[in-house]
């Protein structure tokens, strides 16, 4: 059979106009397949509402979720759009634009999203869904893809350590514990409690400059831990399984450890760094180690990090011990790792601020009798604290109590005398001394009919000194000591503050002792 010219013409026209109907119908298959979008959604389980504020800055890289978009076709996907929405707290988010994704290729889409303050008026887990929404274009048309996952709203006072996938984690410190910087959303030094609780403690120390020097800011930290042994505060030990990092754990913001009187390790760090940055000593830490937490203050000249045992409250240990404990802890157990420093300054600068707390009534420490508990305390105290020196030593004592001096078989002497009921008495004598320490000592004790029931050694440059207590009656009424001697440059001084025991156990009399006793200093050391 023969085809004519104008057959043939006909029969390639039909024939193009089918190839052209068949590429219109199948887009772009006839030339090598269509687009192929493979969607994968990686999301948060549980957002720390504590920590509302991070999600919103990608800066931080807390996203809630991550879409990883896969080509898995043979020709480009054009136009993709994803975005986002949590059910009850944000309407759907901009989506993020990709104009095309090439065969193999993939992209990866994060989300960020601006929580509503509401978060943080949550006051336990609430579950809730994660909307995705992926769109692109396929064969002419607008596909839409929507995914859902179950997530959880946490209270406000809880915290998940880790929010690593338990197929990703390697089990490592650092992966149990990577929500761990949000823990600096806890830290709450400008809330109206914890600022008036820490000035109540600056008033312990003497009105303390904490940021002036670190003289300063030692004894602002010590006036600190004395108002939270005078509120009683104590420790409460973590439930089990508290440090697994797998599970939603309750922490306490400062102000309710404050009112409450109690907290675990992590609580009570918490709550004295926020109070020392209330005085100005911003650059606080809390150190993770396994099973514990504890915070390190550095001072603002020398930079030296002072670390401190806040369990110790428990046992009533004064600051010194605390810090010493700490020290002991961390060169014996903790220092060789693995360890994660928080710092509370470089975290809340980047922006894991703490979330709005409820308003409380101006007047909760009265309420709760903590303000007048302390202040009776800082009545008794006398005050701002005043310097006294001469060419042998150097001491602060308080200002309104009633001063003496003069002659007496220990040298000369100087004395300040509690004035309501003579139930305190601070006293510093002087006089050359050539024999050793030990022979000081002895003959100081020989004076008196004193029990000693504990003593210590230590050395102040080239002057070893030697702190002693003890325990005595008089007119019927038990009395203790804490005692200082000292020997320096050919001359002994002698540091008593004397108590009758009543105060001893209110806490008035340690309080004293520490306040003093720091600031107690000889003029002619050495190196």
């Amino acid at each position: 059979m023969s085809i004519s010219g104008k057959n043939l013409i006909s029969l390639v026209l039909l024939v193009l106009i089918v190839v052209v109907g068949v590429l219109t119908f199948t887009g772009a298959s006839a030339l090598g397949g269509e687009p192929k979008l493979d969607i994968k959604v990686h999301h948060k389980e549980q957002i720390i509402s504590a920590a509302y504020k991070v999600y919103g800055r990608p800066s931080l890289k807390f996203w809630v979720a991550k879409t990883v978009l896969r080509n898995t076709g043979d020709v480009p996907v054009r136009n993709v759009e994803v975005s986002y929405y949590i059910e009850g707290y944000t309407s759907w988010s901009t989506p993020t634009k990709y104009d095309e994704i090439p065969p193999g290729g993939a992209v990866v889409d994060t989300y960020y999203p601006k929580l509503p303050k509401k978060v943080a008026e949550l006051t336990s887990p609430v579950p809730t869904k994660l909307y995705i929404k992926v769109t692109y274009e396929k064969n002419g048309r607008t596909e839409e893809v929507i995914q859902s996952k179950d997530i959880e709203l946490l209270g406000v006072h809880d915290i998940v350590y880790s929010s690593i996938p338990a197929e990703e984690s390697l089990l490592t410190f650092p992966d149990v514990f990577s929500n761990s910087p949000l823990l600096a959303a806890w830290v709450t030094p400008t809330d109206p409690v914890v600022r008036e609780f820490s000035d109540l403690g600056n008033k312990l120390a003497g009105g303390a400059g904490a940021s002036l020097s670190d003289e300063e800011a030692l004894k602002t930290m010590q006036g600190i831990w004395q108002a939270l042994l005078i509120r009683g505060i104590t420790y409460k030990t973590e439930p089990e399984g508290f440090w697994t990092g797998k599970f939603a754990q309750y922490v306490k913001f400062p102000r309710d450890t404050i009112l409450d009187g109690e907290g675990t390790c992590i609580d009570l760090t918490i709550m004295y760094a926020s109070l020392v940055a209330a005085q100005g000593l911003t650059d606080v830490y809390i150190m993770l180690v396994p099973g514990h937490a504890f915070p390190i203050v550095r001072l603002p000249q020398s930079g030296s990090m002072i670390p401190i045992e806040t369990t110790t409250l428990n046992q009533g240990a004064t600051f010194k011990e605390a810090v010493q404990t700490a020290v002991y802890n961390w060169q014996q157990k903790f220092s060789k790792g693995p360890y994660i420093p928080i710092s509370v300054k470089i975290w809340q600068a980047s922006g894991v601020t703490p979330p709005e707390l409820p308003p409380l009534p101006p007047d909760i420490l009265e309420r709760k009798g903590i303000k007048q508990k302390i202040m009776a305390v800082i009545s008794k105290l006398g005050g701002e604290l005043r310097t006294y020196s001469n060419n042998y030593f150097s001491v602060r004592y308080p200002a309104s109590w009633s001063e003496d001096g003069g002659t007496d078989d220990e040298g000369s002497y100087v004395s300040w005398t509690y004035p309501e009921d003579e139930g305190m008495i601070l006293y510093v004598s002087w006089t050359p001394f050539q024999g050793s320490l030990g022979d000081y000592v002895s003959y100081i004790e020989s004076l008196y009919e004193e029990q000693r029931i504990g003593m210590q050694q230590g050395q102040i440059g080239s002057c070893p000194y030697i702190v002693a207590s003890y325990a005595w009656e008089y007119e019927g009424q038990p009395w203790m000591s804490n005692e200082i001697y000292l020997l320096c440059g050919g001359t002994g001084i002698h540091l008593s503050f004397q108590a009758e025991k009543r105060y001893w156990d209110d806490g008035t009399a340690r309080t004293v002792w520490e306040r003093v006793a720091s600031t107690f200093y000889p003029m002619m050391v050495g190196g």
